[in-house]
């Protein structure tokens, strides 16, 4: 029989024989904790035991440090005040140490201190009462040597002496707020007006809403272009402002032809793109065609040329000289 299952599972007689013996070593192994567990006895759990190590713990803490109720704690306290002969005080005068002489613990007199340094100083025998954690008992057992009125006094004037009448000075009838004119200081010096084309920053600064950078601009702009022949042209300086053209429209004037004029029958190209209104390309266009078809004679001639339209013609006229 022991041969035909070996011969089934494939195995011969000694592994057999060891696969058998490993089987019983693993069902020992297994069963071993139960075989234990039933041999031994559960003891019932004996409350009343654990109860009497728990009391007799309570008491030995009580013995190391009793429990002193409300009442007697105040009472000790109160005694201990009593002890060092209060005396009469200001709680104004108080640093921490005296409150601490007088019953008040560590932390509580800091806090009485800092209340009064920050809040401001007692004015009232209950005030005490209104540092948070003050002791009602302590307040009772220290109220009658206090040096400090049942009941803060009302706020008085800063100052107890009479407020003095002011006296007006006499009136001054001939002073312009004798006829209704409000006193100020002397109104600036209006500038008078100067040609736009002579100026200098001086000048121009010397208007409202005209500081130095933009002085500087307008300077720069004119001389660029020759001079200007239209306040119009103050439009295109860089970044002025309405306030600043303002003051120009007002203040500034253009004399007649004082502004340079270019020849266009004789300029070359670095000549004419040199002009603010004339690019390179316009400028070599107006010095090809000059050459091909001759002298310019007027306007007319100049509206010939295809890239110079009506717009661009009427700015650079102005400056050209037949």
């Amino acid at each position: 029989m022991k041969f035909r299952i070996a011969a089934w599972l494939g195995l011969s007689w000694q592994e057999m024989k060891g696969f058998v013996l490993t089987l019983l070593a693993m069902t020992l192994v297994l069963a071993l904790p139960y075989v234990i567990a039933s041999g031994q006895e559960n003891p019932a759990y004996d409350k009343a035991a654990d109860e009497a190590v728990l009391d007799s713990l309570l008491m030995v803490m009580q013995v190391a440090k009793p429990i002193m109720p409300e009442e007697e704690r105040e009472t000790a306290l109160s005694e201990a005040v009593a002890a060092n002969a209060i005396k009469p005080f200001n709680p104004n005068e108080l640093d921490v140490v005296a409150w601490v002489n007088l019953g008040l613990k560590p932390y509580l007199a800091e806090r009485a201190v800092k209340y009064r340094a920050k809040v401001g100083p007692f004015r009232a025998k209950r005030d005490l009462l209104k540092v948070y954690g003050f002791p009602e008992w302590l307040y009772q057992r220290l109220e009658p040597f206090i040096l400090l009125p049942e009941t803060a006094p009302a706020e008085t004037a800063k100052t107890d002496r009479p407020l003095e009448k002011t006296v007006e000075p006499a009136a001054d009838h001939h002073a312009p707020a004798a006829y209704g004119f409000k006193e100020s200081r002397p109104l600036r010096k209006q500038p008078q007006k100067f040609d736009l084309n002579t100026a200098d920053t001086t000048q121009l600064m010397a208007l409202k809403g005209i500081g130095a950078t933009i002085a500087g601009r307008i300077i720069k702009f004119r001389d660029a272009l020759g001079g200007f022949h239209s306040l119009e042209q103050l439009n295109e300086v860089y970044a002025i402002t309405p306030e600043a053209l303002a003051s120009l429209a007002t203040y500034t004037e253009l004399s007649p032809d004082t502004h340079k004029k270019i020849a266009i029958n004789t300029a070359d190209v670095e000549t004419l793109k040199k002009h603010p209104y004339i690019d390179s390309k316009l400028a070599e266009v107006l010095v090809n065609y000059r050459k091909q078809h001759g002298a310019y004679k007027n306007a007319s001639d100049l509206q010939k040329i295809r890239i110079l339209t009506p717009e661009k013609l009427g700015k650079i006229l102005p400056y050209l000289e037949f």
